[in-house]
């Protein structure tokens, strides 16, 4: 299934499929938009009420425009080319599309700013015989002109299922069409094309198979082992799992299903190299090996071996269980130092799932090694060597692997990995004494686990923090920048052909020009590479080298003379007419870029320098995040970059107190400190370059936050697995805390307040994230409000010391900047008919990204005049943030403009936050978890022991002699067992009547029975002797002759009558039980040995016996006296005229062993069933009927049962169950 799934999922079929998807959606949408493009009257309404400037709108047309905004068809009004109305501020129509739309091409599909859109218009006329053309605006495909993670390339929301490879182009292999069956445009396949739903619905099929597969494998591997050996059990697992792993790598499983978090790349590492699912899958089927080898392997060391063997044996042991130790050392190491997985002990609750998957995996691995070294210790346990011995022999070991540690590089300190080392191998030591690892015992090495996990990772961690601070350090203090270098090579390219004509276009005598003159085009070119947006700004410089004279307006000639002169002390970079600047310049340029370079005296310079980290605002995380330098975790630091003490660039923030600290440091030395909850490092380099690079560093908080985390992670492992034992009863009889099905009241008390605590904790937790996000929107809504009456109070103070300027708008375009700076945020300026004319954000407007409108509710809503302002909730691409439109007005009061404020921090700190609470609030919770199941203890067994005593008393009641239990609170508990008192106390009064009546009723129905049975014999006795009497008198010759023969028949008869006292006297008086441990498999195969030696005529008699020995501890030779009497019986209630069938069968389910003895007789019938067991009871002609009496007496007395299952004329089934002998410390 998966194999079919897979193949149709790159089915070239599925184009047809893809095509009538996107051309049903397409008339679906066109359907719902034609009554509305046909009215005209509306459209007309519309346009009138545009033209004025202050005409309120109604609720009608802002309940239209509330229902369309948030449609996806987008709805646009032009006059003239120029748009009046719109649904959506994020369309822009390019003017070659709109003259198509007026010559009539409709329906159009064209690919817009936003993405690929087919277009539906209608020309309408009003009453000035104006054109106005109604547009409406379908989505097919969503693409943006600039890359970014909120900037995703997708199908639109009702055909997303659809594969972004999908080529839609003019001339292709499929066409889509409307409901008249025109073409609207073409589909063809992309690479790599593959149906999102069908891969998705093989690779669970694949991994049902492969699960299956694994449970199929895991039933052949224990019959294998159990019937030959498990050693070959545990070959044909790793031999058939490593076979599917190779063909799973001929066909490339990971590469085809790559596109899935599951199967990415994490690490190409000194252990492996392997992708996160393949990780995954390897540590279960290490912990389904171990689980196999401990249940399956049998290590039999004898406790007599001679010295020094014992000590020998338990040193291998012990560096077995340190080796594997440190491979799970190594293997975390890997994880966090040489994968690109972050494990970030600031916001754990901030870890992203790739990373607690492989976190997980890691402990499963832990947990599967850990089961290994248990069933070792387990062997050397029995070899009864000193508690001081042992201790010698961990620390010998240890000292022998330590040759190891060094050889695999483990950035361990060794007294770190002695202390784990010794500490594990006491602790797995003192666990093996224990018969089996109930709760207190789980929880103790969930906690060790957990905390040496935690300790291990937080110090790989601070050591790559370390290496990690000291190369970046490195690289942030070089002044060269090869990705800004090739950043700009692309950038020289695309600028020369278009910029060089434009200055050949504008008169030698016209300059010094404005800015605007060029200024546009460097910046759209410059945006065009998002490092170089993200990362630099410029300012350009123009002079006439010969004339010594400015080319830009405001520009003094000096300043552009010594860039000139400046040349001569930089650089070369490896692009051509661009330098940099070896040590730091007086006004912290990075580098300078001619762009006209010896053509004419004209020199046209670009100095480029960092953007600081305030100029980084809102629209800025719509940009592919791409760290400086390429240095891959930079983000997660903060740093500031200076020269010549004068910073440079910064990201995040710096605290003062680590300037101070580091403000008399010598050059070229890396100098690390910590500084309150900073972890630091100062470097500078002889060029006068010098960087601070810190992280938050809340030391001991940050492992008890980790070490709690993994603790909670173990836990939900634990319960994981429980659930699964408790339906397949996988793992090994010593972990009896995994049953749940045998849970005591005692457990169920424990895990009850334990449940109830990690209740509580995710409760709060779903409450304390909502509080915290309706205080974080709430105060991020005030914040907003804030910043705009700030920005607002700002522009209008300019705007009044302008009382006489008559620019209008134009009068705050040098204001934008400034303020923006100040205050941290994006503005955008619109005029009264919601068309933008200044923005702080050039490069989203420059590249198309947004449509430069304002939106459309907000322009009809500050109509009001009630409505001073307006809170809108808007979005560009994925991004979704909200925005402050306010009025602006001039000094008269009159509305000129109107003011965006986008704004969306709320959601970070709100996130930051919430996780720092949470890891807190989880510390807090453990520790309550650990108090709590402290007290579950101590309560539990207040609770159960009084319990627990009663039901000891009570398994081992008998009438008669039964001790009163004690107990000195007056509680329900002292209720409990006063009542028990008082019922043995009236229970032995009313047993000694009962052996009274009983002793008495049995004497009289033993004399009964035996009168019967003597009577019996004595009968024909008396008619012989009479007989023979007779005989004697009348014929004395034939008398003497009929003497042997009476005589012998009275022998017989006495024969009998001995045979009958002999019956009830066993039966009286059972000969003690001599219990003993031996193999049930050969007892029973013995007796059946012995029937079937024997001539049963037409019955056939066979068995059954399981592949494992079953141990009992019992009197095998009553037992035999058992199995015999069952058999027999069985072989005589078959009717003489039926073919028989007498079948033996032992099995054992879970710690029973269950021997079975079934025929196909007449049955016993409902009447007689109560009986069965009863003393003189038989269906037989012969027989006394203490067969199944003394069977039950005997099994009983072994601690089992024995019952029967009978159907009339189709036979009966007799059982005894006996208990499995089992010593948890056999091996």
């Amino acid at each position: 299934m998966g194999w079919l799934a897979h193949l149709r999922s790159s089915s070239t079929g599925l184009l047809p499929k893809y095509a009538g998807q996107l051309s049903t959606y397409y008339q679906q949408q066109e359907k719902r938009l034609e009554p509305l493009l046909a009215e005209t009257d509306h459209w007309l309404q519309i346009y009138r009420k545009t033209q004025r400037l202050y005409a309120i709108p109604s609720e009608a047309e802002l309940s239209f425009l509330q229902a369309w905004s948030e449609a996806s068809i987008v709805w646009m009004l032009f006059r003239d080319s120029t748009p009046v109305f719109w649904t959506d501020n994020e369309l822009v129509l390019p003017a070659n599309t709109l003259e198509r739309l007026y010559r009539g091409e409709t329906p159009l599909a064209v690919s817009l700013n936003t993405g690929f859109y087919v277009l539906k218009s209608r020309q309408l006329s009003d009453a000035d015989d104006q054109p106005l053309l109604v547009v409406s605006a379908i989505p097919i495909k969503y693409e943006y002109p600039v890359e970014g993670p909120l900037l995703k390339e997708a199908f639109a929301w009702k055909t997303r299922a659809l594969p972004n490879t999908l080529i839609i182009d003019r001339q292709g292999q499929e066409a889509v069409v409307d409901s008249r069956g025109t073409t609207l445009f073409h589909l063809s396949e992309g690479s790599r094309m593959i149906d999102p739903v069908w891969h998705n619905i093989a690779l669970a099929f694949f991994l049902i198979a492969y699960l299956c597969f694994l449970l199929a494998l895991n039933k052949l591997a224990n019959y294998i082992g159990r019937k030959y050996h498990p050693l070959l059990g545990a070959g044909i697992i790793v031999i058939l799992v490593f076979l599917i792993g190779l063909l799973a790598d001929w066909w490339g499983f990971a590469d085809t299903f790559s596109d899935t978090f599951f199967f990415q790349d994490i690490s190409n590492t000194f252990l492996f190299k392997q992708t996160l699912g393949e990780f995954f899958v390897s540590s279960i089927i290490l912990l389904w090996l171990m689980v196999y080898f401990h249940r399956e392997f049998r290590l039999n060391l004898q406790p007599q071996l001679a010295a020094p063997w014992p000590a020998i044996f338990t040193t291998i042991t012990y560096m077995l269980a340190i080796i594997s130790l440190v491979v799970v050392m190594r293997l975390f190491q890997s994880l966090v130092m040489e994968s690109d997985l972050i494990f970030d002990f600031e916001f754990i609750f901030g870890l992203d799932f790739r990373t607690i998957l492989a976190l997980t995996s890691g402990l499963i691995a832990s947990l599967a090694i850990f089961l290994f070294n248990h069933r070792l210790f387990q062997t050397t346990s029995r070899l009864g060597i000193s508690q001081t011995s042992r201790i010698i022999a961990s620390i010998v070991a240890i000292v022998l692997v330590l040759p190891l540690v060094a050889l695999i590089d483990l950035k361990l300190p060794v007294s770190y990995i002695f202390l784990i080392s010794f500490s594990y191998v006491m602790a797995l030591d003192k666990t093996v004494d224990r018969p089996s690892l109930n709760v207190l015992i789980t929880v103790l090495w969930l906690l060790f686990f957990a905390f040496v996990t935690s300790f291990i990772i937080f110090s790989f961690r601070q050591s790559q923090d370390r290496d990690t601070k000291r190369i970046y350090a490195e690289a942030l203090a070089n002044p060269r920048d090869t990705i800004l270098e090739a950043a700009v090579a692309r950038f020289q390219s695309r600028l020369e052909p278009v910029f060089r004509p434009l200055l050949e276009n504008i008169p030698e005598d016209s300059f010094p020009i404005t800015t605007d003159k060029v200024l546009p085009l460097l910046q759209r070119q410059f945006s065009e590479e998002p490092y170089l947006l993200q990362h630099y700004q410029f300012e350009i410089f123009g002079v006439d080298r010969d004339e010594g004279r400015p080319l830009l307006e405001g520009q003094l000639p000096v300043e552009s003379m010594r860039l000139l002169e400046a040349r001569q002390n930089m650089r070369p970079s490896s692009v051509p007419n661009l330098q940099y600047w070896p040590r730091p310049h007086r006004l912290n340029y990075n580098y300078l870029l001619d762009l006209l370079p010896a053509d004419t005296s004209m020199h046209w310079l670009l100095a480029i320098r960092h953007r600081s980290q305030k100029e980084q605002r809102v629209y800025g995380d719509l940009l592919q995040a791409i760290p400086y330098k390429h240095l891959p975790q930079l983000p997660l630091y903060n740093y500031e970059i200076y020269g010549n003490s004068q910073p440079l660039k910064q990201s995040g923030t710096i605290s003062s107190s680590l300037r101070i600290y580091f403000s008399s440091v010598s050059k070229g030395n890396y100098h690390y400190a910590n500084v309150g909850e900073y972890s630091a490092l100062f470097y500078q380099n002889e060029q006068d370059f010098s960087v601070l690079i810190s992280r938050t560093d809340r030391g001991m908080l940050q492992i008890l936050s980790f070490i709690s985390f993994i603790f909670i992670l173990l836990v939900l492992l634990v319960i994981f697995f429980s659930f699964f034992n408790y339906y397949w009863q996988a793992l090994p009889y010593t972990f009896e805390f995994t049953s749940l099905n045998r849970a005591s009241l005692r457990n169920r008390i424990q895990r009850s307040v334990l449940l109830l605590i990690v209740g509580s904790f995710i409760l709060v937790g779903f409450v304390t994230a909502a509080f915290f996000r309706r205080n974080a929107l709430r105060a991020g809504s005030e914040q907003l409000n804030e910043k705009a009456q700030a920005v607002l109070a700002d522009l209008r103070r300019n705007i009044s010391s302008q009382r006489d300027s008559t620019s209008g708008i134009l009068v705050l375009a040098p204001l934008i900047e400034p303020i923006a700076d100040i205050h941290n945020m994006d503005i955008n300026i619109y005029d009264l008919k919601g068309k933008l004319e200044l923005t702080s954000a050039n490069f989203l407007f420059q590249r198309e990204v947004t449509a430069p409108l304002m939106d459309p509710i907000a322009l009809q809503v500050l109509k009001l005049p009630t409505q001073s302002a307006y809170r809108s909730d808007e979005h560009i691409g994925e991004l979704a943030y909200q925005s402050a439109y306010v009025p602006i007005r001039d000094v008269d009061e009159q509305i000129i403009a109107y003011l965006e404020l986008p704004y969306f921090a709320n959601d970070r700190e709100f996130r930051n936050d919430l996780q720092s609470f949470l890891s807190a609030l989880l510390n807090v919770y453990v520790f309550l978890l650990l108090v709590a199941g402290a007290i579950a203890l101590f309560v539990a067994d207040s609770i159960t022991q009084p319990i627990s005593k009663i039901g000891q008393k009570l398994s081992q009641f008998k009438l008669g002699h039964n001790e009163p239990l004690e107990w000195k609170s007056p509680d329900e508990i002292g209720q409990l067992i006063a009542e028990y008192n008082l019922m043995i106390k009236k229970l032995d009064e009313s047993a000694e009547k009962l052996r009274q009546s009983e002793r008495e009723g049995a004497w009289r129905e033993m004399a009964k029975q035996v009168a019967h049975e003597i009577k019996n014999p004595l009968t024909p006795m008396k008619l012989n002797i009479q007989h023979l009497l007779r005989v004697q008198q009348q014929d004395p010759q034939r008398a003497s002759s009929m003497l042997s023969e009476v005589a012998q028949s009275i022998i017989q008869q006495i024969d009998g009558l001995s045979r009958i006292a002999g019956e009830f006297s066993n039966f009286a008086k059972m000969p003690q039980a001599q219990n003993e441990r031996f193999n049930l498999n050969k007892l029973v195969s013995s007796v059946y040995n012995l029937y079937a030696k024997g001539d049963h005529g037409a019955t056939e008699l066979s068995i059954e016996l399981p592949e494992a020995d079953i141990e009992v501890f019992a009197d095998p030779t009553q037992l035999m006296r058992v199995i015999n009497n069952l058999v027999k019986n069985a072989l005589q209630a078959i009717p003489d005229e039926r073919p028989g069938k007498v079948t033996i069968t032992l099995r054992r389910k879970d710690e029973e062993a269950i021997l079975s003895v079934r025929d196909n007789g007449s049955g016993i019938p409902e009447s007689l069933r109560e009986k069965v067991f009863f003393p003189n009871f038989t269906t037989k002609n012969s027989g006394m009927g203490l067969g199944l009496a003394m069977s039950r007496s005997i099994v009983n007395a072994a601690g089992g049962r024995i019952y029967f299952e009978t159907i009339e004329e189709e036979g009966t089934t007799f059982y005894v169950e006996l208990p499995v002998f089992t010593n948890n410390a056999e091996l």
